[in-house]
């Protein structure tokens, strides 16, 4: 006859919404927690190809809270294209976990490099780079 170990689970951080989209220029991360167990607080990264990840910010968790809570975070610099995000959770010692990956396609026009006249002519052609030569925006 074997041994029966009844051990509760509980889960440091019960997220139960994060979704980002775009506003303009900038791409808004919206997330919710039902509740929050030891709770430090939210790396937030991004991604271009969805497998080398970058730090962006970090956001301060309520710790300890049986209440929802609401997060948002603003990334002023996105890349053309598609960017992912994820949150890394972080408890007070040290345990992490990721959240799912979500995604925005956002298209800003001032960094496209523009060329006209378009179709191109012989003889003159223009071309507008959404930066100074020394690589600066």
């Amino acid at each position: 006859m074997g041994a029966s170990i009844n051990a509760k689970i509980i889960l440091p951080v019960e997220l139960t919404n994060f979704q980002a989209q775009s506003k303009g220029a900038d791409v808004l991360l919206e997330w919710q927690t039902a509740s929050e167990t030891n709770n430090l607080g939210f790396e937030i990264e991004n991604s271009i190809d969805g497998e080398t990840w970058n730090y962006l910010e970090f956001i301060r968790g309520a710790g300890n809270e049986s209440i929802q809570q609401s997060y948002r975070y603003i990334d002023e610099d996105p890349e053309n294209g598609t960017n992912y995000y994820r949150l890394k959770q972080n408890d007070f010692d040290g345990i992490f976990d990721y959240s799912k990956v979500v995604s925005v396609s956002f298209r800003d026009e001032t960094k496209e490099i523009k060329v006209s006249p378009n179709p191109i002519k012989f003889g003159k052609l223009t071309v507008i780079l959404p930066f100074n030569l020394d690589g600066g925006l």
